[in-house]
């Protein structure tokens, strides 16, 4: 797969704009499923606030965000994104093009790839801790209750 190609495929899917249809994410969600244990294991090992899969499937790429256990597809993971970076447009942007860079490097030679995202200023995104991942409800929850 061409890189151009791969590069607007992780894009779209970072910024809600090519989700697909109800059918095409159905098809995808095993298929990224099959990664999340071994995301969540990546989580935990780097203490880390989210887990980015990028995945070549067929002819496809898929994409999605794991924070703690829960799976973020599409607007899940632009929302996300933007409130992981207080509402800050410019920050939100530049982190989708730092995370659509190292995707598509770690998609150049392998079919799949995860990237880290963690913030070494700010533990309060943190949901791979304990014995059992936190979902992004729970993790929200915390870090609202560490900034009060």
């Amino acid at each position: 797969m061409k890189v151009k190609k791969i590069r607007r495929a992780i894009r779209e899917q970072l910024t809600g704009a090519g989700v697909g249809n109800y059918a095409t994410v159905s098809a995808c969600l095993p298929v990224l499923q099959e990664y999340t244990k071994e995301a969540i294991s990546a989580g935990r090992q780097t203490d880390a606030d989210a887990i980015l899969v990028a995945v070549i499937h067929a002819d496809s790429v898929l994409v999605a965000l794991v924070v703690g256990r829960s799976i973020l597809l599409g607007d899940g993971v632009r929302d996300y994104l933007s409130e992981y970076h207080d509402d800050i447009e410019e920050h939100t942007r530049h982190c989708i093009d730092w995370m659509v860079d190292n995707a598509t490097d770690g998609l150049k030679d392998e079919n799949q790839c995860l990237v880290v995202l963690r913030d070494t200023d700010d533990n309060r995104w943190r949901g791979f801790r304990g014995d059992q991942p936190m979902t992004i409800e729970e993790i929200k929850a915390s870090g609202r209750a560490r900034l009060n």
